[in-house]
């Protein structure tokens, strides 16, 4: 299976041979923000690392695009933007949530918060958004 770090890094070759010029910038700056998360832990980069990077690249070009008033900065932004967004996975929906949490409640005499949340971290990491996830899991924790 191929990881982000080396998606991007293969990517950042053909946008270097195609002189990409703002794809190729995007790309220098993701590999190199994306490997210091590995570096930081003296291990490779992992993908749920990759992937809480690149969410936090797109929240910051949102803000930039949201509160710009400069169109030419917009547009470019905008382009990184889409660019960043190519390496972040699709997300889980919350139906998709409640049931893998229903498979992980299975046969299991009401598991705590924590424990659910820990399964989804180690399984499924960078792929939820821990407030729904949280909001799932309430809905089971609920007395009948």
């Amino acid at each position: 299976m191929t990881t982000i770090i080396s998606k991007i890094k293969a990517d950042l070759d053909v946008a270097r041979k195609e002189q990409n010029k703002t794809k190729l910038q995007t790309l220098i700056l993701l590999y190199a923000e994306v490997a210091k998360e590995g570096k930081k832990k003296n291990q490779e980069t992992t993908d749920n690392d990759a992937i809480g990077v690149l969410k936090s690249f797109q929240a910051n070009l949102e803000l930039c695009i949201s509160v710009s008033d400069n169109q030419e900065f917009k547009d470019k932004h905008r382009i990184e933007l889409s660019i960043v967004k190519e390496y972040i996975p699709q997300q889980l929906t919350r139906k998709d949530l409640e049931n893998l949490v229903g498979e992980v409640w299975l046969g299991k005499v009401k598991p705590q918060l924590g424990v659910i949340m820990k399964y989804f971290k180690d399984n499924h990491g960078g792929l939820y958004d821990g407030k729904e996830l949280k909001s799932v899991v309430d809905e089971y924790l609920k007395p009948e």
